[in-house]
């Protein structure tokens, strides 16, 4: 999520109904928001309500880059770098891979390219981890 802290687009417009906020606690919240982003202001001379991602997990991602010079990025990227997805996929999951990137399925109807593969198992990995933290 890329949403800036505060306005229109921010984390208490676009995220709060989804729970439960109405109108009037929208409006209630949104002046929190303004109230701490103008403490980061004050206190760290440091505005990031504009920054991509400054209104996530309801504005802790403001807190994280203002207190602590945080950085955002790709969830999938970072996880798939750090357990070397892309080796799991390769040496364990699918034996049908070359080192040329071909893919090699048992049946040879089945078309797929290594591309196609990446973002399937992308696309697994995030509903796969959504709905266990779901459970």
């Amino acid at each position: 999520m890329d949403n800036p802290l505060t306005g229109p687009t921010g984390a208490t417009y676009v995220y709060g109904p989804q729970k439960g906020g109405t109108p009037d606690k929208l409006k209630r919240l949104e002046e929190g928001m303004l109230i701490y982003r103008q403490r980061m202001i004050d206190f760290l001379g440091k505005d990031v309500n504009d920054l991509p991602g400054s209104g996530a997990a309801g504005g802790m991602g403001a807190g994280l880059m203002a207190f602590l010079d945080a950085t955002t990025g790709s969830g999938f990227q970072i996880i798939s770098e750090t357990i070397a997805l892309e080796s799991i996929i390769k040496q364990e999951a699918f034996d049908y891979i070359s080192p040329e990137k071909d893919i090699k399925l048992p049946n040879p109807t089945w078309k797929i390219t290594y591309t196609e593969l990446l973002a399937w198992v992308k696309i697994w990995c995030s509903c796969h981890c959504r709905c266990r933290l779901l459970k």
